[in-house]
């Protein structure tokens, strides 16, 4: 500490720092482009520090003294909320195509210019299509081959099939565990071979209970952000319940003319 405050009084050559610190409060006064330049920061912060504020007053308690790894995700949330705010290399991708989620009247959201339409059911499921896909509509009882990303509001990554190399396969009404609400709601009207954003409010998600996903814990009454690429399928030579799954860009499926994106799927497949 002596040798920093040796630096400190050699920069100010060896003016008081009480002086030195109202000179420079003085020229930041007088300097109004400076101000200027200054104030959009200030007042993002401020705006971050005060929409953090709400956000973390609205949320109940942890339900005894020994839940540390949730205070320590919920101080994580709060750091990375406000350099989301402030800083647009934090900001999620699928937040910025959605918007946050709130209280939004059911119906279609035109984009603006270069931007995609984005849907709000009367669930509260909010969705924004990235390809709409050129196979048949997706029906219940239909198998599904799917590809998610799941992402907290923080950015982190609760589920990724890409990483793990194993879609997700299941019978479209019948939700396997792990899966919530808005994520069937959100596949049940996409088309085989399309890749859809997804916004799933709280109750949709996974609720009061929160959830032990592969990648991370989500927290209870989290929303969640999904990108759903479902995969187009063709029987796989002589077994009918075998298939060759593959994203819309790669279909027919030739397996030796894929590079990524091939799912071999059974009928049965979880």
């Amino acid at each position: 500490r002596g040798g920093g405050g040796g630096g400190a009084s050699g920069g100010s050559k060896g003016r008081p720092v009480v002086a030195t610190m109202q000179q420079n409060k003085k020229n930041s006064a007088d300097d109004p482009e400076r101000l200027e330049r200054l104030l959009p920061r200030r007042r993002a912060l401020a705006s971050a520090a005060a929409a953090v504020a709400a956000s973390t007053l609205a949320r109940p308690s942890p339900a005894d003294a020994a839940s540390a790894s949730s205070l320590e995700l919920l101080a994580q949330s709060i750091g990375n909320q406000i350099r989301r705010n402030t800083d647009r290399k934090y900001r999620n991708t699928a937040e910025d195509e959605l918007g946050p989620l709130a209280s939004v009247t059911a119906g279609v959201t035109a984009g603006g210019e270069g931007d995609r339409d984005v849907v709000t059911l009367p669930s509260g499921l909010m969705y924004s299509d990235i390809e709409v896909g050129g196979g048949e509509p997706i029906g219940t009882a239909d198998l599904v081959v799917a590809h998610i990303v799941g992402t907290l509001p923080s950015g982190k990554e609760f589920e990724n099939t890409y990483q793990r190399g194993t879609a997700l396969t299941f019978t479209l009404g019948v939700r396997p565990p792990g899966m919530c609400e808005g994520l069937e709601e959100g596949i049940a009207s996409m088309r085989m071979g399309g890749t859809r954003l997804l916004a799933v409010p709280p109750s949709l998600g996974f609720g009061e209970r929160g959830s032990m996903a592969p990648k991370s814990i989500v927290p209870p009454n989290t929303p969640l952000r999904y990108e759903v690429q479902v995969l187009r399928c063709v029987p796989a030579g002589e077994a009918r319940n075998e298939r060759l799954c593959c994203s819309n860009a790669n279909f027919p499926c030739d397996p030796e003319g894929l590079v990524s994106g091939v799912a071999s799927a059974g009928a049965g497949a979880e």
